[in-house]
């Protein structure tokens, strides 16, 4: 009969030859208590919850299990089952299975471009730039990719077959209603995979931080930006913007992404946000037990809806604004203005009138 030292040593070796090729962590002095791994079960892979089976069978038989085979057991059970879960995992790495994403083409990494700028405002932020360790930059086109990695960011290659995306996308042309359904359909599974996130376009300058500006309650599925705001957070009649909101992953909000994505075939050419706004108008959140709120534009700002106050701004959006060079323009007066702010020195209302105004004249032929 095989002693329990032996036993423990031959299930240690199956795990290693079933899971393999492993990079095996630091082992954590912290006993972890046997029940953890079945709460993880569900997420691993066929070969792992195998082991943890033969697992169990030695406690009946007799044998006590041994503690490090425990702590390898359930480091087995965080090993990624393909590139998206491993960057989820280490974007979210201490933050509770949430992360910060957002989506970028070529036309946004060039040097000194929009994605400079963006992460520019973070590290100009009050409380900021520690959030960068938990942005994940899902990039459309290779050059994204290439770029994202350059820049030591936790990357995703976010690919659709046969469209390019490197290009400037003007505002609901084609391409950009193709792209925004495919980060739905991208947003919808990192979701799936257990994921709550703050979802924000490039073009939004992080002042603050959001996340302590966010409604605390776990009861509260999706908080929305808006291009303007009646006062009421729970009215939705509020002109909401996917430019910027947060999701937590749940049953009610993964099927809301689902049903989101799939209205696509019904949508006529309209872009997700025009789609989703529908679906608010005919009570589909409401239906379904969604519970939303939205944003105050005091603090999630926007060009749409221009109330600067930096004693209280968090972010600010370039909405209502058409092309990437007048983005470019505007959100760079508005970190000056903040550089300001930050010193101490009054500050002078920069107008956006390169977005307000040149940006949709340059492109009334488009």
């Amino acid at each position: 009969m095989l002693t329990k030292p032996a036993i423990a040593m031959l299930a240690f070796l199956s795990l290693l030859f079933f899971s393999a090729p492993t990079v095996w962590r630091p082992l954590t002095p912290t006993p972890l208590p046997f029940e953890s791994f079945n709460t993880v079960s569900t997420q691993r892979p066929e070969r792992l919850r195998g082991l943890n089976k033969v697992l169990h069978n030695m406690t009946k038989m007799g044998y006590e299990s041994d503690y490090y085979l425990r702590i390898w057991l359930f480091q087995a059970s965080q090993v990624p089952k393909d590139e998206l879960d491993r960057v989820l995992q280490q974007a979210s790495r201490g933050y509770n299975k949430t992360l910060i994403i957002t989506v970028l083409n070529k036309a946004y990494t060039e040097k000194n471009g929009m994605l400079d700028l963006f992460l520019r405002s973070f590290r100009l932020g009050k409380g900021t730039k520690p959030l960068l360790d938990h942005l994940l930059l899902a990039a459309v086109d290779q050059t994204a990719y290439e770029r994202c990695k350059l820049l030591g960011l936790h990357c995703y290659k976010l690919v659709t077959d046969g469209v390019d995306f490197s290009g400037e996308e003007f505002y609901m042309t084609g391409n950009f209603v193709t792209m925004m359904w495919r980060r739905t359909q991208f947003l919808g599974e990192v979701l799936q995979r257990g994921y709550s996130f703050i979802f924000t376009d490039t073009d939004v300058m992080w002042l603050r931080n959001p996340f302590l500006k966010l409604n605390q309650s776990s009861e509260i599925d999706i908080q929305f930006s808006c291009d303007g705001f009646n006062g009421r957070p729970e009215d939705e009649s509020n002109p909401l913007n996917t430019g910027f909101f947060f999701v937590r992953s749940n049953n009610k909000s993964i099927a809301l992404f689902d049903k989101w994505y799939d209205a696509r075939n019904n949508s006529g050419g309209m872009k997700e946000q025009d789609v989703l706004l529908q679906m608010i108008k005919n009570g589909t959140l409401r239906e379904r037990g969604i519970r939303t709120r939205y944003l105050d534009t005091r603090y999630f700002g926007g060009f749409c809806h221009d109330y600067r106050d930096f004693g209280r701004v968090t972010t600010m959006h370039a909405n209502c604004c058409r092309t990437v060079r007048a983005k470019l323009m505007d959100l760079s007066l508005v970190l000056e203005d903040w550089k300001t702010y930050r010193n101490g020195s009054v500050v002078l209302h920069n107008p956006h009138k390169t977005c307000l105004i040149d940006s949709w004249d340059e492109l009334k032929g488009h």
